[in-house]
This record gives C-alpha cells, structure tokens and sequence, in this order.
C-alpha cells in the first residue's frame, strides 16, 4: 500500500470543512472533491456536480456519471433540443483508498456491456439512479444520431494511490484496452473512449489549479481609450485572431469561466456558428472585424494599460460569445506557433466595478441578438435585490454561476439561481409543486409566465431565504436518517428519502405551521428553522409514505415516476388540506 499523501489528506480534510455538514462522510467527501476536480473545465455548480454522483449499492462500478452535450450539462432529456456537434460522457469510479484494484477495470467491462446493450431495457440489478442516467444517455444518443456528432467516453478509475503504481502492470493495461475495444466495436459511429487511472498526486494538483479572471490582452496597436466622467474609462481597439484565441484559452482549454453564464448557454446550434467559423478558415482576403460586431468585455477598475498591453482584472466576456466559440473551434487544432493571420477582432473593454451598471450592460449589448429574455434574467433588479439580502444574512446568491465558489466562499452558504427555484416551486408557490421542481429544474425559469411566478409575486426576500434554508435543513437530516440503519432498512422509505427530498420539504412546513396550505407569509419568521429537527423531519417522511401508499392505490407508476407527477404535487396540497382542514 502507497505512503499516505499528507498534502492531499489536509486538502480533503479543507475541502470538507467547506461544506460545514458533519453528515457527509470521507467517502462522499472524496467523491465530490474529485469531480469537482476532473471537471473544472465543465464549471459545474456544487449542485450539478451532485446531479451526477450515483448513490448507493449496485452501481456496478459507476460512482459518477455525467453527460455534455456542447459543454451543456445534461439531466433530462428535454434539454436534447437543436444541433449539437460534440458529446461528452463522464464515467468515475472513485476509491478513497491506497491502493489500486485492478478488478475496477473488469467492473468497468461487465457494465459498459450491459450500457451498450440498448435493447437491455430492464437493467436489472442496477441502482435506480444510474439506470435512470443509463436510459437518458441511451435516449440522448439515439436522438443525436441524425446529426452524426463526435462522442467521446472518458472513463477514470481514480483513487489516493500513486500512478505510477500501475504504469508498468501489463495486465491491468491489456484489460483497459480490451474495454476501449469492445466498447468502440458496440455498433455507435464516430465514438471515441478514453481511458485513464488518476492517482493522489493528479488530484493534489488539478486542485491547484485556480480559475484565472486576471487576464493579459495583447492588442494590435495601443487602444483608444474614453473616458466618461471622473472615474469611467474604456478601451476600443483591434486584436488578432491568435491573440484572442489566446485570451480566451489556456493549456488548450476554453475558460469558460470568463464568459457571463447568463448568456454563455445560449449558442445558435443550427447556421451562425458555422457561417463565423467558414468566415475565419476560408475569408482570409477581407479583414475579419469587417464582418463581425466583435466582442464586448468588462473588467474591474484595476485593470491596467502599458501600451499594446491590458491587464485586465476580473474579466468577464459578455457579448460576441458565439465569435468567442466559433474563433475556439477554428484554431484549437491549429499548431499557432505557425499560425500567421493578419486579421482582427474589434473589441470594447468597458473599466466597471458597479454591478447594477454591469448588468445594464449585459442587457443592452445583448438585446439586439436573438436571446430569449429568459436568458439575461440574472441581470434583473429582483436578482441583485435578492443577492444583496442574501449578503446582509452571510450566504452568496449565485448569479454568476461559480463566482464565489471561485472566490473560497463556504460552499454550503452558496445557494445557485436554480435551488432558489425549485424552493419556491416546492414550498412557497400556491400550487406547491414538489414534482415539477425535481423532474426538470433546468428549465423552471425559462418561460416568463414561469419566470414571474416565482420572482414577480413581491415576496418578502427573508422567504426566498427561509425556502433554500428549510430544504436544507431537511436534507441535513435526511443525511443523518439515512446513516440510522433502523429508519432505512425499510426499502421504501430509503426511496423517499432519496426521490422526495422537495417533497419531504413540502409536508414539513405544513406540519410546522399546521397548515394545509401554509402562504408565504407563513414561512418569514426568521426562527422557523429552529422548529426544523430529526423528529419532525421524520414525521413529515412517515406522512408523505401514507400519502404515497394511498396514491399507489389509485396511480400504477413506479415510485420514481410518481415523484416526478404534477398531479402527485396535487394530491399531496389536497391531502395535507384534509388533514389541516379541522385544526
């Protein structure tokens, strides 16, 4: 067995002091710090890098699972809408041991033939939740086909071990590749896998590895700079395709990171990105920044020019992101040292630390493209309104996804733009919809009817608080129960813990206000949380099992299923009303 690695051991045992929740254990620890580093690059929030760890027994050798599309994470197949050009799919096996077993590569095989096997409907024996992300890569796969996209398998047996443990063992490599092989020869075109063991000293670095906001930006020739006031400046000026393209990569990666998320997602997947791409490999003879609006960047106040140079301070990329990709995807397989290209890029770099000013800004550059209004809702008042509250109590709200994240803010005081959402769905809505925030979180605020629902309805901002801070409350004790082996061992009542947790939520505020249909008014005590224990959250799972057990009689579905049924959400309001009714 491999020496211990001190350095690793104390940045694990940081990592956990982050999350300031004596219920995860080393083992839950290990496989959050992991994924979070082996997919940096993906910029994850603490919730989706959750979304895709796999709880549990019977995950036959998957301990995570995660699916790009585009640099889009993918969780329901709903979200497969459009062209695509690029699939990623992440497999992990995670040991926080030191040692390496080599019997993880034959786990790997014996599931990966059962993954390929599409008509394999029933995977029996496996977890229920890696089935249910086995059957959406299956129907993400399928319904990409058309488009004859590249997909990728990057499969990572990881544990605390030395790598260099397992470089010469023959027979752990033959394995490997046999799985490559046999994986490629499953019948899926134009499918790649890669393979790779990561040991103590690869985490230990990948976890030095910081997002970089401050950037140097070479340009062609010493800006234009405006000034505007006492204390406003900005910069036009022109930048080459190479510089650009080295601005916005580093170690050959996009730094996604840089680019506003409120408007990052948003990529034309059909004509645009192509047109620019065709623009940059083929229109050598007309200079690019003629045919392009060019990009529009804001950095912070000590941001600095020294000639042809600016470095600037907490960049952010705000307009001119599908330019931005499009430049990635034409020279990334470029070698640039023989990269000679005499055409520019027009670039605006406004100096502003104001965040109601940045965020007019980001709104007005993008209002003349093509996107949607739900797009930019991060930039409305009510989000900078809730985010300043958020502060003045000593939690983050997530505007800018991964922003204080990135900062070495407490991860369980960070509470993301779609938590909040599907807070408000579950418990603070008249509807309380409990199933419609866990079946599709990604897409509860993309509608304005939706959109206004839960931010338009002039809710005191201690309730959208007390929503986020109920729901964890309640997951912190779900987290204690599920260690109590005499609360879970009943099979059932495992599931709803782990499929109901919004629903959970929703019976405990009416058993704590003693309301069917408890208003939001209800909820913004401050000192509601403190009614929040183990006893009631076990009350509010034994009456949301009877609730259950009486649905079942009328409703054939899995249990799954059910938790996923707006009509379930209903259900639940008329049985706690009935309930209630008399008290």
């Amino acid at each position: 067995m491999a020496k211990k690695n001190i350095i690793l051991e104390e940045i694990l045992k940081q990592y956990k002091e982050t999350t300031n929740d004596n219920s995860i254990n080393d083992d839950k620890n290990f496989e959050y710090f992991v994924a979070e580093q082996l997919l940096k690059d993906e910029n994850l929030d603490e919730d989706e890098i959750g979304s895709g760890l796999i709880g549990g027994s019977n995950d036959n050798g998957i301990d995570g699972l995660y699916i790009f599309l585009d640099g889009e994470l993918i969780n329901q197949v709903e979200q497969v809408e459009g062209k695509f050009r690029e699939m990623k799919v992440y497999f992990h096996q995670y040991k926080n041991q030191y040692k390496i077993e080599e019997n993880v590569v034959l786990k790997f095989q014996n599931a990966f033939n059962d993954i390929m096997d599409f008509e394999n409907e029933e995977l029996n024996g496996w977890n229920d939740d890696l089935k249910d992300k086995i059957i959406l890569l299956r129907k993400t796969i399928l319904k990409t086909a058309i488009f004859a996209i590249n997909i990728k398998f990057i499969i990572n047996h990881i544990s605390k071990a030395n790598s260099e443990d397992i470089e010469g063992n023959s027979s752990y490599w033959t394995k490997v590749e046999n799985l490559k092989k046999s994986i490629k020869n499953s019948g899926i075109s134009r499918l790649d896998v890669e393979y790779a063991f990561i040991g103590g000293e690869e985490l230990k670095n990948l976890s030095y590895i910081k997002p970089e906001y401050s950037i140097d930006l070479v340009l062609k020739d010493s800006p234009l700079t405006l000034e505007f006031g006492e204390n406003n400046i900005g910069y036009i000026a022109l930048v080459s395709l190479k510089n650009y393209y080295n601005f916005i990569v580093e170690n050959g990666k996009l730094q996604k990171h840089i680019f506003d998320s409120n408007v990052r997602d948003y990529q034309n997947k059909t004509t645009v990105n192509k047109e620019i791409e065709n623009t940059i490999k083929e229109d050598g003879n007309i200079d690019f920044w003629w045919l392009n609006n060019g990009i529009t960047i804001i950095a912070g106040k000590d941001s600095t020019q020294i000639g042809k140079k600016l470095s600037l301070k907490n960049v952010q990329v705000v307009n001119g992101l599908q330019t931005s990709y499009s430049i990635y995807n034409s020279l990334k397989d470029v070698y640039l040292d023989d990269f000679e290209d005499a055409r520019s890029l027009f670039v605006k770099i406004i100096i502003c630390d104001q965040k109601d000013v940045i965020d007019r800004i980001i709104r007005a550059t993008n209002s003349q493209n093509a996107i949607p209004s739900g797009v930019l809702r991060a930039t409305d008042t009510i989000q900078r309104d809730i985010e300043q509250y958020f502060l003045s109590k000593g939690y983050f709200y997530d505007r800018r996804k991964n922003y204080y994240r990135n900062l070495g803010k407490p991860r369980d005081k960070i509470i993301s733009i779609n938590l909040l959402s599907q807070c408000i769905v579950s418990l603070v809505l008249p509807e309380k919809n409990p199933s419609r925030a866990r079946s599709n979180p990604t897409i509860l605020i993309k509608k304005d009817e939706d959109y206004n629902s839960i931010f338009g309805g002039d809710y005191d901002f201690q309730v959208y608080l007390n929503a986020v801070l109920i729901f964890k409350k309640v997951d912190k004790e779900l987290k204690k129960l599920t260690a109590k082996e005499e609360f879970t061992r009943n099979n059932k009542v495992e599931k709803i813990i782990k499929l109901f947790k919004f629903h959970i939520s929703r019976v405990l505020i009416s058993e704590i206000t003693v309301k069917g249909t408890p208003l939001a008014n209800d909820l913004c005590d401050e000192k509601i949380i403190e009614k929040i224990d183990t006893d009631v959250v076990k009350k509010a799972i034994l009456t949301l099992k009877t609730i259950i057990d009486e649905y079942e009689k009328i409703n054939s579905q899995s249990i799954d299923n059910i938790s996923k049924q707006t009509e379930f959400s209903k259900y639940i309001n008329d049985k706690l009303n009935e309930k209630f009714k008399a008290k």
